[in-house]
């Protein structure tokens, strides 16, 4: 009895779970079918009556007729409207304007030339929507409304703005070859295909394009694409991780803004010009392994990444950059990552405030100025960003030249002795030759900036001579005179300077052994150091 209760227990929740969900089943289809749980539903009242509206020259709200569940046309209804436009000349300086219309099926008006201007604002096209090779003499405004399945804009024209401002993409879009002689603005449209995305190769836009707090959820790829004026895509955020934003070889005529974007995949504007110069101050680059890439980037003005953030690798090599670049606040994550600035030629170079947790390359950067910190003559950040790159000599002696053009000539010494010093720790084995000699002309002289050292050391010397060693108690006189000693400080001078005979070295010599060693010893610092101080003080240690 207790085994017959327990199976009638089980099987009735059993039923009740399966009663569960074919209940949430049947309300997820009633609210895939679209409004109201139920499918669309085409009203040929509504297309009767947008077709009355444009003939007569006037806007077709269908708000204003019908409610929002009848708002309701067939592709083929618009399609067939505006075919039959297509070649209405008298009123070609006419826009032809719907509002609040629901399109069902597919929308196909491939290589059609339109005569008036084309505005469906706050429309909503379910099926895929076939543009190829139209020709829009006047605006296409497709602003604020919602396309449910792929957009294909390949090869089209138009001559006067293409507005797709706050409007929804769920599918693809592809312009590829489009030409735009007006602007393209996109502003606040959010583009939702992550698999194909936005294809914008080869498209030409005479004038402006506008991305302002756009959203990309899937790639952008914009390789050899043209913008005659400003891209300006500030605020806006491109999701894909895999292809993220490729626009290689893009050419902008005015001024490239990504302003507080943000970057979650690759980034490549390798190869790129771009007129008036690149901004993109406050952004982030956030994918750890992908890289962001400008090599072989051109502008006239300057490339600006102040206050941005990069989690991945940077390669800005070859650039070309006719102002400045600025970097100043800007944070460099990953340590396991490299920043590369290899090869670039640029204005002045602002690196303030700095943070590099990887590797950072300077290798043949050139520059006008850097600026990495103080500004007054010191310069220990714009020396201590060098430092934090890899070791590359020529970035020392670009930037011990610059300095030294401004004035600061001691600052330029110590950046000639900080590679040096360098160059001993990482570029000489230690305990050779050469680590040896790196190691005393540093102590000894600067490396040859500091002569003053090498003339306080054989003032020591000669002292040392004088007060320790070369009494005349202690000295003999070579020949049979017998006179003392009395000027021990010409005969300590006398030892140490060489190829010069002040006449009292050979006519005394010490009485003890180790003082005449020393006496050699004594010898031997002056022809060490007496060259060493003229070469110092003349430059020619390199």
């Amino acid at each position: 009895m207790k085994t017959y209760l327990m199976k009638s227990y089980v099987f009735l929740i059993n039923s009740f779970r399966l009663n569960m969900m074919l209940w949430i089943a049947l309300l997820g289809m009633g609210s895939a079918a679209g409004y109201g749980q139920t499918p669309l539903k085409p009203n040929p009242k509504a297309e009767a009556w947008v077709e009355k509206q444009i003939s007569r020259g006037e806007k077709a709200d269908l708000y204003d007729q019908f409610p929002e569940g009848e708002c309701v046309i067939r592709a083929a209804s618009l399609g067939k409207l505006f075919n039959s436009l297509s070649s209405d000349d008298s009123s070609a300086s006419k826009i032809v304007e719907i509002r609040h219309a629901i399109v069902t099926g597919v929308l196909d008006l491939r290589q059609s030339d339109f005569t008036r201007g084309i505005s469906m604002t706050d429309c909503q096209f379910e099926g895929p929507v076939f543009l190829s090779h139209c020709y829009f003499p006047h605006v296409l405004n497709l602003e604020d409304s919602i396309f449910r399945e792929i957009v294909d804009l390949r090869e089209i024209r138009a001559d006067d703005l293409v507005s797709f401002h706050q409007t929804v993409f769920e599918g693809s879009v592809d312009m590829t070859g489009a030409f735009l002689q007006g602007d393209w603005a996109a502003s606040q449209a959010r583009f939702l295909n992550q698999a194909q995305g936005v294809i914008l190769s080869g498209l030409e836009v005479a004038q402006n394009v506008y991305w302002k707090e756009s959203i990309f959820d899937g790639p952008v790829r914009g390789a050899d694409a043209a913008v005659g004026g400003r891209l300006i895509a500030d605020d806006a955020r491109f999701l894909d991780k895999e292809v993220g934003v490729n626009f290689v070889r893009l050419f902008a005529g005015g001024l490239a803004s990504f302003n507080q974007a943000v970057f979650e995949g690759p980034v490549d504007f390798s190869n790129a010009d771009v007129q008036e110069g690149f901004q993109a101050f406050d952004a982030q680059f956030n994918h750890p392994a992908q890289p962001v890439l400008f090599v072989n980037f051109k502008t006239k003005g300057r490339l600006d990444f102040s206050k941005s953030s990069f989690l991945g690798s940077v390669q800005c090599t070859g650039m070309e950059l006719g102002g400045s670049l600025n970097v100043s606040d800007a944070s460099f994550k990953n340590p396991n990552c490299r920043v590369d600035f290899s090869e670039t030629i640029t204005g002045d170079a602002f690196f303030e405030n700095c943070h590099f947790d990887g590797l950072l390359l300077l290798n043949h950067f050139i520059y006008r100025n850097l600026y990495a910190g103080d500004r007054e003559g010191v310069f220990d950040n714009a020396l201590a960003l060098v430092e934090t790159a890899k070791f590359n000599p020529d970035s020392y002696r670009r930037l011990e030249r610059s300095i030294h053009e401004q004035g600061f000539s001691q600052a330029a010494d110590a950046i000639f002795i900080a590679q040096k010093e360098r160059e001993r720790r990482e570029r000489l084995a230690p305990y050779s030759m050469d680590w040896f000699i790196n190691g005393f002309l540093g102590w000894a002289a600067g490396h040859g900036r500091h002569p003053e050292r090498v003339l306080l050391i054989s003032f020591l010397i000669v002292m040392f001579g004088v007060v320790f060693v070369f009494r005349a108690s202690r000295m003999t006189p070579v020949d049979s005179s017998g006179e003392a000693l009395r000027h021990r400080f010409w005969y300590s001078l006398d030892l140490f300077l060489p190829l010069v005979d002040l006449q009292m070295a050979r006519q005394w010599t010490p009485r003890s052994n180790w003082a005449r060693h020393y006496q050699r010893i004594h010898t031997l610092s002056g022809w060490i150091f007496v060259p060493l101080f003229w070469a110092s003080l003349f430059g020619w240690l390199k």
